[in-house]
């Protein structure tokens, strides 16, 4: 049995999955074996991701979103945040939907007062909503920050590599500065090369170096 599938669904299901390094790594694969008439590999990553708002409290979310987000964006900056964009401004166009009919009242706010206390922040360089740069121009109100970027991290990164033992030194000593060098080991998940998984195979690495099968 066969079933259409809009294209705003797929293109959400993709950018669910960029949240997940783990899932993101499969994207490339599943699009070119797409390419070739195989649709298997992309189906199930959007079966992963297609429903994955039921694992939110979407109340919570419109309550949040409607009441201190969505009215300080104006249609030009979501235009020129969606241009060229494969999601185009669908991701906003839900929300926008969905506040719509959420009865909640525009929440504006003040400029942020400074703020003494120490704040651990953590990012991942491949967070496709939430990027570092985010951390380091809106809050430097924050005068004892610390920041942990992880390279090619995704959304989550709290239980990645020795982001938790670090957490756990920060919650112990909160005003000492953290030693960061072992974020450095965490590594993104290479790109899956084939249904097998990322391994270019022993032929390819012996010919890269030369040697004889």
């Amino acid at each position: 049995m066969t079933e259409p599938l809009a294209r705003w669904v797929l293109a959400n299901a993709i950018r669910g999955a960029l949240y997940d390094p783990v899932a993101a790594a499969q994207i490339p694969y599943a699009v070119h074996q797409a390419g070739r008439g195989n649709y298997l590999p992309l189906s199930g990553i959007t079966g992963l991701f297609q429903n994955h708002a039921d694992s939110m409290a979407m109340g919570l979310t419109f309550s949040v979103a409607c009441a201190e987000e969505l009215n300080r964006i104006g249609a030009d900056e979501v235009a020129a945040d969606s241009e060229g964009s494969f999601l185009g401004s669908a991701f906003f166009d839900l929300f926008r939907s969905g506040c719509e009919a959420w009865p909640v009242s525009s929440k504006p706010y003040a400029a942020p007062a400074p703020r003494e206390h120490p704040v651990l922040l953590i990012s991942g360089s491949a967070d496709p909503i939430t990027p570092p740069y985010y951390a380091e121009q809106q809050l430097g109100y924050l005068s004892h920050r610390q920041h942990l970027v992880v390279a090619g991290g995704g959304h989550i990164n709290s239980r990645r590599g020795c982001i938790p033992e670090l957490i756990s030194r920060f919650l112990e000593m909160p005003g000492e500065p953290l030693e960061q060098a072992c974020v450095a080991d965490i590594h993104r998940p290479p790109f899956m090369a084939d249904a097998f998984g990322p391994a270019l195979g022993v032929s390819a690495v012996s010919v890269e170096r030369g040697d004889q099968l």
